[in-house]
Parts: structure tokens; sequence; C-alpha cells
């Protein structure tokens, strides 16, 4: 399906460590979605939540790397939000992949 699911945004992170992203809305009709963040190195962990607003809790990952997914079947459609928490001065980028 063409169109982004996330929209490109720029934010000043260096007040604190975690980070509310904006919603993104899925479409239906989708097979799969995978969030991905990969991120400068830290030597700390870094951690991705991605929940739908009708199901909540579907994806919590942490990792001591630089990057991190979160990967869905059929997921549901409407409103879903992510959270991404690392070091205030952590760089990162963000990519959300319909198929």
């Amino acid at each position: 399906m063409p169109g982004a699911l996330l929209q490109p945004r720029v934010t000043d992170f260096s007040t604190t460590a975690i980070s509310g992203l904006p919603s993104f809305t899925v479409p239906p009709g989708l097979n799969a979605l995978r969030v991905a963040v990969n991120a400068t190195a830290s030597g700390t962990s870094l951690h991705l939540t991605v929940d739908s607003m009708e199901e909540p809790g579907l994806c919590d990952q942490q990792t001591d790397d630089t990057a991190v997914s979160c990967e869905f079947s059929a997921p549901p459609t409407g409103a879903w939000k992510l959270t991404v928490s690392g070091l205030a001065w952590q760089e990162y980028q963000v990519v959300a992949t319909s198929f």
C-alpha cells in the first residue's frame, strides 16, 4: 500500500531519555507490519514498545545492541503508538514497513 505510516519529525531529546513518538494509523488489509529502530551505539540498552490502541502490549523489546524491531502478522486496523527509550543524546531512526 502506498503512503507512509509515520511522518518525518525531528525532536530534541536533550532533556529526556524517553520519547513518546506520534501515533500512526494502520489501514485495513495489511498482511504484515514491521517497526524497526536503529540508534547510535551507547553501551546501554535500547527499548522499543509498539501498541495498537485496540490491543495494548503487542510488542515490548529491549536490546543492548543498536537495533531492535517488532513484526506483526495481520496487524489490527486503527490507531497505534510507539515509544523509544535510550539515552538523551542518542540519535535514532524509526522505520515502519507495511506489506
